[in-house]
Protein backbone atom coordinates (compact mmCIF):
# COMPACT_ATOMS: atom_id res chain seq x y z
CA UNK A 1 0.00 0.00 0.00
CA UNK A 2 2.87 2.57 -0.09
CA UNK A 3 3.58 3.17 -3.85
CA UNK A 4 -0.48 4.56 -4.22
CA UNK A 5 0.19 7.07 -1.52
CA UNK A 6 3.36 8.38 -3.74
CA UNK A 7 1.25 8.50 -6.69
CA UNK A 8 -1.66 10.27 -5.67
CA UNK A 9 -0.88 14.26 -6.38
CA UNK A 10 -0.52 12.91 -9.85
CA UNK A 11 -4.02 12.06 -10.25
CA UNK A 12 -8.16 13.09 -8.83
CA UNK A 13 -9.51 9.50 -9.33
CA UNK A 14 -7.46 7.49 -6.36
CA UNK A 15 -9.48 3.97 -7.98
CA UNK A 16 -7.77 3.90 -11.37
CA UNK A 17 -4.80 2.95 -9.38
CA UNK A 18 -7.04 -0.49 -8.78
CA UNK A 19 -7.23 -0.41 -12.90
CA UNK A 20 -3.05 -1.03 -12.86
CA UNK A 21 -3.36 -3.19 -10.08
CA UNK A 22 -5.53 -5.85 -11.83
CA UNK A 23 -3.84 -5.06 -15.28
CA UNK A 24 -0.55 -5.89 -13.66
CA UNK A 25 -1.77 -9.33 -11.91
CA UNK A 26 -3.44 -10.87 -15.31
CA UNK A 27 -0.22 -9.83 -16.96
CA UNK A 28 1.68 -11.59 -14.44
CA UNK A 29 -0.51 -14.74 -14.30
CA UNK A 30 -0.17 -15.61 -18.05
CA UNK A 31 3.50 -17.18 -18.11
CA UNK A 32 1.93 -18.83 -15.12
CA UNK A 33 -0.47 -20.22 -17.40
CA UNK A 34 1.58 -20.60 -20.12
CA UNK A 35 3.85 -22.80 -18.25
CA UNK A 36 1.02 -25.22 -16.76
CA UNK A 37 -0.47 -25.46 -20.81
CA UNK A 38 3.22 -26.60 -22.16
CA UNK A 39 4.88 -28.25 -19.15
CA UNK A 40 1.74 -30.20 -17.76
CA UNK A 41 -1.00 -30.21 -20.51
CA UNK A 42 -3.08 -28.20 -18.18
CA UNK A 43 -5.46 -25.49 -20.05
CA UNK A 44 -6.59 -22.46 -18.70
CA UNK A 45 -10.17 -23.13 -16.79
CA UNK A 46 -13.24 -21.11 -17.32
CA UNK A 47 -16.03 -20.24 -14.99
CA UNK A 48 -18.93 -21.80 -14.94
CA UNK A 49 -22.29 -20.89 -15.04
CA UNK A 50 -22.86 -22.55 -11.20
CA UNK A 51 -19.57 -20.28 -9.95
CA UNK A 52 -21.72 -17.07 -11.60
CA UNK A 53 -23.35 -16.09 -8.17
CA UNK A 54 -20.23 -16.49 -6.08
CA UNK A 55 -17.87 -15.11 -8.40
CA UNK A 56 -20.21 -11.59 -9.05
CA UNK A 57 -19.94 -11.34 -5.32
CA UNK A 58 -16.23 -11.74 -5.16
CA UNK A 59 -16.04 -8.88 -7.84
CA UNK A 60 -18.25 -7.00 -6.03
CA UNK A 61 -16.37 -7.17 -2.48
CA UNK A 62 -13.39 -6.70 -4.08
CA UNK A 63 -14.28 -3.82 -6.52
CA UNK A 64 -15.11 -1.99 -3.40
CA UNK A 65 -12.11 -2.77 -1.65
CA UNK A 66 -9.74 -2.03 -3.56
CA UNK A 67 -11.72 1.49 -4.51
CA UNK A 68 -12.46 2.51 -1.12
CA UNK A 69 -8.98 1.27 0.02
CA UNK A 70 -7.04 3.56 -2.79
CA UNK A 71 -9.64 6.70 -1.74
CA UNK A 72 -8.86 6.21 2.09
CA UNK A 73 -4.57 5.94 1.14
CA UNK A 74 -5.72 9.25 -0.77
CA UNK A 75 -6.86 11.10 1.90
CA UNK A 76 -5.82 9.79 5.42
CA UNK A 77 -2.27 9.17 6.23
CA UNK A 78 -1.25 4.92 5.11
CA UNK A 79 -0.62 4.52 9.53
CA UNK A 80 -4.21 4.93 9.91
CA UNK A 81 -5.61 3.57 6.97
CA UNK A 82 -3.26 0.19 8.24
CA UNK A 83 -5.18 0.47 11.84
CA UNK A 84 -8.41 0.37 10.40
CA UNK A 85 -7.26 -2.52 7.99
CA UNK A 86 -6.11 -4.34 10.47
CA UNK A 87 -9.67 -4.91 12.06
CA UNK A 88 -9.95 -7.43 8.82
CA UNK A 89 -9.36 -10.96 11.01
CA UNK A 90 -12.40 -9.29 13.16
CA UNK A 91 -14.71 -8.32 10.65
CA UNK A 92 -13.93 -11.70 8.69
CA UNK A 93 -14.75 -13.90 11.52
CA UNK A 94 -18.24 -11.69 12.22
CA UNK A 95 -19.33 -11.74 8.86
CA UNK A 96 -18.84 -15.81 8.81
CA UNK A 97 -20.31 -16.69 11.49
CA UNK A 98 -23.20 -14.81 10.62
CA UNK A 99 -23.48 -16.01 7.28
CA UNK A 100 -22.42 -19.58 7.62
CA UNK A 101 -23.04 -20.03 11.68
CA UNK A 102 -19.62 -21.38 11.99
CA UNK A 103 -18.90 -20.33 15.15
CA UNK A 104 -15.33 -20.81 16.46
CA UNK A 105 -13.81 -21.01 20.28
CA UNK A 106 -14.86 -18.30 22.52
CA UNK A 107 -10.83 -17.49 22.74
CA UNK A 108 -10.43 -16.62 19.01
CA UNK A 109 -13.36 -14.44 19.61
CA UNK A 110 -11.46 -12.68 21.88
CA UNK A 111 -8.19 -12.58 20.93
CA UNK A 112 -9.36 -10.88 17.46
CA UNK A 113 -11.67 -8.54 19.43
CA UNK A 114 -8.74 -7.27 21.65
CA UNK A 115 -6.42 -7.01 18.20
CA UNK A 116 -8.88 -4.81 17.14
CA UNK A 117 -9.16 -2.59 20.46
CA UNK A 118 -5.64 -2.30 20.18
CA UNK A 119 -5.70 -0.85 16.63
CA UNK A 120 -8.62 1.21 17.60
CA UNK A 121 -6.50 2.46 20.32
CA UNK A 122 -3.01 3.08 18.11
CA UNK A 123 -5.55 4.85 15.72
CA UNK A 124 -6.80 7.55 18.33
CA UNK A 125 -3.18 8.66 18.50
CA UNK A 126 -3.90 10.65 14.91
CA UNK A 127 -3.74 13.78 14.81
CA UNK A 128 -5.63 14.32 11.48
CA UNK A 129 -8.50 12.78 10.94
CA UNK A 130 -10.37 13.43 7.40
CA UNK A 131 -14.12 11.77 7.51
CA UNK A 132 -14.34 10.46 4.04
CA UNK A 133 -10.74 8.65 4.56
CA UNK A 134 -12.03 6.93 7.64
CA UNK A 135 -15.54 6.05 6.09
CA UNK A 136 -13.95 4.60 2.92
CA UNK A 137 -11.60 2.67 4.73
CA UNK A 138 -13.36 1.19 6.82
CA UNK A 139 -15.99 0.41 4.09
CA UNK A 140 -13.02 -1.01 2.09
CA UNK A 141 -12.19 -2.92 5.40
CA UNK A 142 -15.49 -4.37 5.48
CA UNK A 143 -15.22 -5.15 1.79
CA UNK A 144 -12.32 -6.78 1.93
CA UNK A 145 -13.85 -8.87 5.05
CA UNK A 146 -16.37 -9.83 3.25
CA UNK A 147 -14.63 -10.28 -0.10
CA UNK A 148 -12.52 -13.36 1.95
CA UNK A 149 -15.40 -14.66 3.30
CA UNK A 150 -16.76 -15.55 -0.11
CA UNK A 151 -13.28 -16.27 -1.69
CA UNK A 152 -12.91 -18.73 0.89
CA UNK A 153 -16.28 -20.43 -0.05
CA UNK A 154 -15.65 -20.54 -3.88
CA UNK A 155 -12.38 -21.98 -2.94
CA UNK A 156 -14.37 -24.73 -1.54
CA UNK A 157 -17.02 -25.24 -3.38
CA UNK A 158 -14.82 -24.94 -6.94
CA UNK A 159 -11.57 -26.08 -6.06
CA UNK A 160 -11.81 -29.31 -9.02
CA UNK A 161 -13.21 -26.69 -11.81
CA UNK A 162 -11.19 -23.65 -10.88
CA UNK A 163 -7.57 -23.36 -9.41
CA UNK A 164 -7.09 -20.34 -7.36
CA UNK A 165 -5.14 -18.69 -10.13
CA UNK A 166 -7.46 -19.12 -12.49
CA UNK A 167 -10.15 -17.52 -9.99
CA UNK A 168 -7.36 -14.34 -9.45
CA UNK A 169 -7.20 -14.03 -13.17
CA UNK A 170 -11.25 -14.16 -13.74
CA UNK A 171 -11.51 -11.55 -10.85
CA UNK A 172 -8.99 -9.40 -11.66
CA UNK A 173 -10.48 -9.36 -15.71
CA UNK A 174 -14.32 -8.96 -14.60
CA UNK A 175 -12.83 -5.94 -12.31
CA UNK A 176 -10.67 -4.11 -15.38
CA UNK A 177 -14.14 -2.64 -17.02
CA UNK A 178 -15.37 -1.82 -13.38
CA UNK A 179 -12.52 0.64 -12.89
Amino acid sequence: PQLPPLLFPYSNYPPAYSLWSCVVTCALLLPVFIVQYFSFGKPFQYPTRPMAHTLSLLVFFTALDLGFTNIALANISTALQQCIASTNPFWTIMLETALYQRFQHPLVYFTVTVLVVGAVLTSLGEITLDALGVVAAVIGVISSASKYVFCHKAFKAFQKELGPLALLCWVDLLLVPIY
